[in-house]
């Protein structure tokens, strides 16, 4: 049977002066703008110096972005059928001719498939991956990351609910705890795509930048010892949907003005024997209170010997 060999890969030799110094441009910055007419090389350049760089190990993977196109007037990505993957595939077609160019199709393939080379929409570059358990806020209260699904609504960096319009399997990958300042922590990806500050970014007023756990990690405390980044709060209060919560309205206000809800229960604080007798009464008849120590009382099951 007759072996085929897939055809020889292109090295990038600029064509004009301007290429030249797009080349050297995109070489000596991190973020580099190119405008100029169709067909004078910008996408060609851009993507035969990025394969360049991979192929050389100058860099470890290639993220391709654009903007969500609408389709048509008042429209976007929705309009077109498929998931995110499939709603963007027309837009970066030429971009997959010249990686094929530089690469070849197989090794692209390759690429594709372990998440070296990745085309995403840049509305929707946020986070990159977070472990199947671990809580995610919903309109309707939490669910797991694994129970998510597309057509979904999960709650926004404005308390409000958007949809989920793609998912991206992540695979094995090296996890990360991420604990803050409050003690709370979240599992995810050293590639987990974060929205922080520095402290030279407030004091120079340059705001919320985006970056890796990797990069967090190699940056997490200054010089003198002080921890360098903070994340944004919530834009706004999260609004869940409405939903009939059975609990008696008197218990809610005490435990709303006299109590918390800490690990193994509802704790109420008083020195009130009239209000002790009266949430002894309201409770469900396999609960009861249990006097804990001085005005400190706890709401447990009648099962539990503590």
């Amino acid at each position: 049977m007759a072996k085929t060999k897939e055809a020889k890969t292109l090295v990038l030799k600029p064509k004009t002066n301007n290429q030249s110094n797009y080349i050297q441009a995109m070489a000596e910055h991190d973020v580099t703008f190119c405008t100029g007419p169709a067909g004078t090389g910008k996408t060609a350049v851009a993507i035969g110096l990025a394969c360049e760089y991979l192929r050389d190990g100058k860099v470890e993977n290639i993220k391709i972005v654009r903007p969500a196109i609408e389709t048509c007037e008042g429209g976007g990505l929705g309009y077109l059928p498929g998931e995110l993957d499939k709603k963007l595939n027309p837009y970066f077609v030429n971009i997959k001719e010249e990686l094929i160019k530089y690469l070849g199709r197989s090794l692209l393939g390759n690429y594709f498939a372990d998440g070296t080379i990745e085309i995403a929409s840049l509305e929707y570059m946020r986070g990159r991956a977070e472990t199947l358990d671990s809580p995610i806020i919903t309109p309707d209260g939490i669910k797991l990351m694994g129970e998510i699904k597309v057509g979904d609504k999960v709650i926004g960096s404005n308390g409000k609910s958007i949809n989920v319009i793609g998912i991206f399997p992540q695979g094995k990958k090296q996890i990360y705890k991420v604990q803050f300042a409050d003690h709370t922590f979240v599992k995810c990806s050293e590639d987990h795509l974060w929205n922080t500050m520095t402290l030279s970014e407030k004091n120079h007023k340059k705001g919320y930048t985006a970056k890796t756990t990797k990069i967090i990690k190699e940056s997490l405390k200054t010089n003198f010892g002080q921890k360098r980044h903070c994340i944004p709060m919530l834009d706004g209060a999260v609004e869940f949907n409405k939903q009939t919560i059975d609990i008696d309205p008197y218990l809610l206000g005490l435990l709303l003005g006299d109590g918390h809800i800490r690990t193994g229960g509802v704790r109420i604080c008083s020195n009130d024997e009239e209000i002790i007798q009266e949430v002894q009464k309201r409770i469900p008849n396999e609960l009861q209170l249990k006097h804990r120590k001085l005005l400190d009382y706890a709401i447990v099951s009648k099962n539990n010997k503590n």
